[in-house]
């Protein structure tokens, strides 16, 4: 759901941005604005906060669950090399970091029953659009091999998770199955 539909069903949805050197707010009430863009001052700080109220009205209980929040922040993390973000729950305060990008995710998920040697890794970006992409367009992906599935594997466009799948997880299996059923054949 996008921040502008969380907006609406919001009693309150605060948000400050530190960019620039300086730091912003603007604050909303079940989607109007409540206090306008505002410069507050002077920061040596980078980045942004949210705080969200849910309407009790629109939900059966008011309360977000925190384990399904938290996976929003977490996959941004992921998929952002080096970008860190606190999730703050009723004062508990979580931070998700992976300087290693998926690399660093696919350790994490597979813990002690790591990887059958190395993960695999790669990306691919357009840097013009002479290619029939616009610069920028591209993927980036990670593998590897493991004994004992099976382990979750996520996939997403755009930053957004597709817990289905879809024509890239296929395309990319296939593309991986094939690739080493030609080299097996080849040897």
């Amino acid at each position: 759901m996008g921040v502008s539909v969380t907006n609406a069903l919001s009693d309150l949805l605060e948000v400050e941005v530190c960019r620039e050197g300086y730091k912003y707010t603007i604050g909303f009430s079940n989607g109007d604005v409540v206090q306008p863009l505002k410069k507050i001052g002077k920061s040596d700080q980078r980045g942004t906060s949210v705080r969200v109220v849910p309407n009790p009205k629109y939900f059966d209980e008011p309360s977000i669950p925190a384990s399904e929040l938290k996976q929003l922040p977490k996959n941004k993390a992921v998929l952002s090399k080096g970008l860190t973000i606190k999730f703050i729950d009723n004062g508990k305060e979580e931070i998700f970091s992976y300087e290693e990008g998926l690399t660093s995710f696919i350790k994490e998920a597979l813990g002690e029953n790591g990887p059958i040697g190395k993960i695999l890794e790669d990306e691919f970006y357009f840097e013009d659009s002479d290619s029939g992409f616009s610069k920028g367009e591209g993927a980036s992906w990670a593998f590897c091999w493991i004994e004992e599935p099976p382990v979750s594997c996520p996939s997403f466009v755009n930053m957004i998770p597709t817990p289905s799948g879809g024509t890239h997880v296929s395309g990319l299996k296939s593309a991986v199955f094939n690739s080493l059923k030609n080299y097996r054949d080849w040897e």
